[in-house]
């Protein structure tokens, strides 16, 4: 990130920019662990209501949880990696700074990313489309979108 200074107004806002960015990946994070702990607690059986009362009423909470559950009832999951990671929670731990470049990189470069022909329903969520996206809004670098691209035709991965 650059730091501004008082003569630099355009880098001040560039980097409110992608401070708000990384809040807002982290934001996202927190949410998508929280829905799949709600309902991993459902369906093991767990009494919610020895939830905290603030926490039962939360709409975020409740959204989380009803997002978790549009997931998993979709004909066909995400692709996750072996720690349960989807690509978009890659993209966010970057941009969030939960993962180091070389970290998100390496995941990023590796993602049995779906193609074009694969499933249509989850074609942008697992799509290298995702990575092209996190790329416009500021969460990867042009940079990090080449290595990808490298990183993936030296080892004969198609990037779709």
């Amino acid at each position: 990130m650059t730091s501004a200074t008082p003569s630099d107004p355009l880098a001040a806002v560039v980097d409110a920019w992608r401070l708000r960015a990384r809040h807002q990946a982290a934001v996202r994070l927190a949410e998508r662990r929280l829905g799949r702990a709600l309902l991993a607690a459902e369906r093991a059986g767990a009494d919610l209501r020895r939830l905290p009362t603030a926490l039962l009423v939360d709409d975020h909470a409740q959204c989380a949880a009803d997002q978790q559950r549009t997931i998993d009832a979709a004909a066909q999951r995400p692709r996750s990696d072996r720690e349960g990671r989807e690509l978009v929670d890659v993209v966010d731990g970057y941009a969030a700074g939960a993962l180091s470049r070389a970290e998100a990189i390496e995941l990023l470069a590796r993602w049995p990313y779906r193609t074009p022909g694969d499933d249509e329903a989850q074609g942008l969520t697992d799509s290298f489309a995702v990575v092209d996206a996190a790329a416009d809004a500021g969460m990867l670098s042009r940079d990090d979108v080449a290595e990808i691209r490298r990183r993936r035709a030296a080892g004969s991965l198609r990037p779709s």
